[in-house]
């Protein structure tokens, strides 16, 4: 009963996550002003879950539906307990609001996995030190502290290598409950590969942990039907998902682009030493690895190490795949998911030491000194990206500032759908939507939102990236067209297009810099025909479809008018949405 007291130190790292990440996510500004990709297009799938619409999920390349469908439940649990309006649109209404409640609920969801380690780890009777040790995965790279003010799939994987280490310690240590451990690895594993691919490298090391074949073949099994299970919601877009990785695996861009090779040697070459830029210590965690095996072949028959030699021969492999795929195409986050399991590694280190050390006192050293620069390295990365935050925070805060004081909530805005992001929040809903399907669904809560809102894809003009409007309706009018001008945009596109139809209809705009903002280069741009006494009503063109949503909606929420048009139905044998459609739009055309 003693060796299982639970001692309050190891509530230091689940009181350390709730603290740091309320800390740290209140030092940053809106999400809308700073990072909209992927925030948004994860917070309107969320959405589309939460409604349980899976029909309208239009991102599906990671595919990261695991964080989709979780993004959607906090939705749901948020609006029952806060919610101003109906779901959609009050996340329509408060967008930042739903990915705040989204990102604490991460925080607690990780801190208390952190402590269940403990609990398990205790019950298991590890040792403190190694308890801690595997509760520590947010202090091994600066990345994993300074994602706590992100909405990322990221974020996911953090909580899959915690839920992966309890399943370890609940059935894999020492071989506990061997079938049970591999049952419940495929099920993790299964979810990390369906929340995006680059975790495919992490597969393996199930594999290096199971004892027998026959629960490896458990294992696999269970972690492909894990797979499809996840991606049950877009399971009908699987083939565009597997076209979307086979794109990237035969093309040497990024994103599937570039020539239809595999690598491009000298882009490899660069993303190579950008890997150990973003993660230095992973130069000394291959080096303990391959010391580790060197150890453990040397001691094979004194020892009977042949676990821990397929254990690190195996991380081994799995180290230099994933810095692989991430050279092949670099960005930093992409080495999360290797970055989540270090843990494992240095709990199995730390008990390898000790069985060949024998017990002796040296023999905790090399996961001590593992520990330290990894925590060494986070801090003064830590220290260097935060010099600057307040600095950056306070320009686009003063972009931000000017639009929310200075213009109407309902300004047109002349929007060019992308992933940077600007000083006023419909942009990030405009991007969002661009992966989502079926938007005309959401019209009347958008009109409601903001009913000026024109963005320009593929050539045409569309109002809330739904209904096309001809360019020359709007420039014969002396409503201001607002335009946001930054690097990386195509403001200039923008504004040739409606010089373009001022000039087809000889109409002369005048053009004015409401604010810039020199640091950012960053300039909020009017255009106008202050010779028109014409209005701009976004009405004329889409109240229609929205009024016609919003009688579907009606009749889906009214049990008496919703049976009167199902024997409409029967009477006239056509499906019930048919019928729903058809009431809608004689309500719409007649009322």
């Amino acid at each position: 009963m003693k060796k299982n007291r639970f001692y309050p130190i190891l509530l230091l790292i689940p009181l350390f996550i709730i603290v740091w990440g309320i800390f740290y996510f209140n030092l940053y500004d809106t999400f809308y002003s700073r990072n909209v990709d992927p925030e948004y297009p994860y917070l309107i799938n969320g959405l589309n879950v939460a409604l349980l619409e899976f029909n309208r999920i239009g991102h599906f390349d990671h595919p990261g539906t695991p964080f989709q469908v979780y993004c959607g439940l906090i939705i749901r649990i948020t609006h029952l307990f806060t919610g101003k309006d109906s779901i959609a649109q009050d996340v329509f209404n408060r967008p930042d609001y739903y990915l705040t409640a989204i990102n604490y609920s991460l925080v607690i969801l990780q801190s208390l996995l952190c402590f269940f380690i403990a609990f398990v780890g205790r019950k298991r009777e590890i040792k403190i030190w190694q308890i801690i040790l595997l509760q520590s995965g947010v202090l091994f790279n600066v990345l994993m502290l300074t994602l706590f003010n992100r909405v990322i799939p990221e974020r996911w994987f953090m909580v899959i290598a915690l839920l992966f280490i309890i399943a370890y310690l609940l059935y894999g240590y020492k071989d506990k409950h061997p079938l049970k451990f591999a049952i419940a690895s495929g099920v993790i594993m299964g979810m990390g590969l369906a929340t995006k691919f680059n975790f495919l490298p992490i597969l393996f090391l199930p594999f290096l942990l199971i004892n027998s074949n026959k629960n490896r073949l458990v294992y696999a099994a269970t972690g492909i039907a894990s797979f499809f299970l996840f991606l049950l919601p877009i399971i009908k877009k699987f083939g565009d998902y597997r076209d979307f990785i086979k794109s990237i695996a035969t093309h040497d861009g990024i994103y599937g682009q570039g020539a239809e090779r595999m690598f491009d040697l000298e882009r490899l070459r660069t993303g190579f030493i950008q890997v150990f830029e973003s993660a230095p210590e992973l130069i000394f965690v291959i080096f303990a690895i391959i010391a580790a095996l060197f150890f453990a072949i040397l001691y094979r028959k004194k020892e009977k190490t042949n676990r821990e030699i397929l254990f690190f021969s195996g991380f081994l492999f799995i180290v230099l795949f994933q810095i692989l795929m991430v050279s092949k195409h670099f960005k930093n986050t992409y080495l999360i998911p290797l970055i989540t399991f270090y843990p494992i590694f240095l709990f199995l280190f730390d008990n390898f030491m000790h069985k060949i050390g024998t017990g002796k006192k040296w023999s905790l050293l090399p996961a001590i000194l593992l520990f330290i620069i990894c925590i060494g390295y986070t801090s003064t990365r830590l220290i260097e990206n935060e010099k600057y935050r307040e600095y950056w925070i306070t320009q686009r805060e003063s972009l931000r500032t000017y639009v929310s004081e200075n213009l109407p909530k309902n300004a047109l805005w002349f929007v060019e759908p992308t992933w940077e992001s600007a000083p006023y929040v419909e942009n990030g809903i405009v991007y969002g939507l661009c992966y989502s399907h079926c938007n005309k669904k959401y019209i009347y809560e958008l009109i409601h939102k903001n009913p000026n809102i024109l963005s320009y894809k593929d050539s045409k003009v569309l109002i809330w990236q739904r209904y096309e409007v001809l360019i020359d309706s709007l420039v014969v009018t002396n409503t201001p067209i607002h335009l946001y001008s930054s690097p990386g945009r195509n403001a200039e596109t923008l504004m040739e297009i409606l010089e373009s139809a001022a000039q087809r209809n000889g109409v002369t705009f005048t053009t004015d810099t409401l604010f810039s903002n020199s640091e950012l280069r960053s300039h909020i741009i009017v255009m106008q025909n202050k010779q028109s006494e014409q209005n701009w009503k976004t009405e004329n063109y889409a109240s229609r479809e929205a009024e016609i949503q919003y009688f579907i909606k009606s009749i889906y929420g009214t049990p008496e008018w919703l049976e009167v048009v199902k024997e409409k139905a029967l009477d006239q044998n056509i499906p019930l949405d048919s019928m729903v459609l058809l009431d809608a739009i004689y309500m719409t055309d007649n009322q």
